[in-house]
């Protein structure tokens, strides 16, 4: 905070962020802050909200039948070379043996899904199949697109055809 109420947010050069023209001027002669600090606290806490959303769909979807749950994959931003490796420290020659790399922040790249074997439940109904190890069932939708299903819940419609709970025709055809 400065004397007239106001924060600004700088992100990396050459964008800032302020409330009104000039505030930023003002904070840097208040509050030391280094260039893009709070923009790479920002993208870790953006990364940590979606990973918390994919654990919670998870765990909203985790008695669904042949639901696959996702994992959040995260990658480093560029980094920011402040002192290379070997660079004189002082007016005695002495070296820096490390460098000193400052980090852009953080961004999540996929949100695979996990493709291991669920558990498989008896059930008492006659159409019910389960698929062990790799393979989906192929359906078609409603209009014409084909989709993959590892859910193994079947019933016949009026016309005997064997189709998804939701009315999906089981891809081939069968009837019965």
């Amino acid at each position: 905070m400065v004397s007239n109420g106001t924060l600004a947010l700088q992100r990396p050069n050459p964008v800032l962020w302020a409330s009104t023209p000039g505030d930023y001027a003002t904070l840097s002669k208040v509050h030391h802050i280094p260039d893009g600090t709070l923009y790479t606290a920002a993208t870790g806490m953006m990364a940590q909200e979606l990973n918390v959303e994919v654990i919670s769909n998870n765990i909203a979807n985790m008695r669904t039948t042949g639901f696959k749950k996702q994992r959040a994959e995260f990658q480093d931003l560029i980094y920011q070379n402040l002192r290379r490796v070997g660079t004189t420290t002082s007016d005695q020659g002495t070296r820096l043996p490390a460098g000193l790399d400052i980090g852009g922040g953080v961004k999540v790249v996929s949100t695979p899904r996990i493709m291991n074997q669920g558990n498989i439940t008896m059930t008492e109904k006659d159409l019910d199949v389960a698929i062990r190890g790799e393979g989906f069932f192929r359906v078609t939708l409603p209009d014409g697109r084909i989709a993959y299903t590892r859910a193994g819940s079947f019933e016949r419609d009026d016309q005997g055809r064997i189709v998804t709970p939701e009315g999906y025709l089981l891809e081939p055809q069968m009837t019965i």
